[in-house]
């Protein structure tokens, strides 16, 4: 065998090499993708079901007192209707509010 053979049997096996890094290269981008793709998916899900999680809790507050409850309704009725609370839960309302 001449040098010339020796060095073109060395491409070959570089050829090949090359090709089964670009082959490992190509499965791993598709592995990374799915991981990347089912952590988005994991953190939508706990974005809802906080979200959720929220308005239960909101939900629960208001319709667990009746004064709440009452106020709730009369507000969700008619918005613009004047204010019913007696001035001095106004006083602490609006000093809750700052």
């Amino acid at each position: 065998m001449s040098i010339q053979d020796l060095g073109s049997i060395g491409e070959f096996i570089a050829a090949l090499a090359t090709l089964a890094t670009l082959v490992y290269l190509a499965v791993q981008i598709r592995q990374n993708t799915k991981q990347v793709e089912e952590g988005t998916r994991a953190a939508r899900a706990s974005a809802v079901s906080s979200g959720l999680q929220l308005i239960n809790s909101n939900r629960l507050a208001i319709y667990s007192d009746q004064d709440v409850a009452s106020i709730w309704s009369r507000g969700l009725e008619d918005p613009t209707a004047p204010d019913p609370i007696d001035p001095k839960r106004q006083v602490v309302l609006a000093a809750l509010q700052r």
